[in-house]
């Protein structure tokens, strides 16, 4: 702010590699996208928690859907199959 008046100051900032903004509303912005953009790399970088050592899987009723698909010969899973084998893996699902 101050446009020529400052234009000196402006000057050696730059030059020093500072930033200057011409009005708070743009330094705040900037601001803003510098914290998104940290925020953002550091969820990147989060671990996903590990998945339990006794994870119970029930394949019987795995296989039973999937044979039934072949019979048909079928690429596809019906909603109810396709959920069906989806929480056979403990993955919550909505219902049908």
């Amino acid at each position: 702010m101050g446009a020529k008046d400052v234009a000196p100051g402006i000057r050696v900032l730059h030059e020093a590699g500072i930033p200057a903004f011409e009005t708070p509303e743009e330094a705040v912005d900037t601001f803003m996208e510098m914290y998104s953009y940290t925020r953002n790399l550091e969820l990147l970088q989060e671990t996903p928690p590990r998945l339990p050592a006794d994870l119970k899987v029930n394949t019987k009723q795995v296989r039973n859907f999937i044979d039934e698909c072949f019979k048909r010969q079928t690429p596809l899973l019906t909603e109810v199959e396709a959920k069906a084998i989806l929480s056979a893996y403990g993955i919550p699902v909505n219902p049908p």
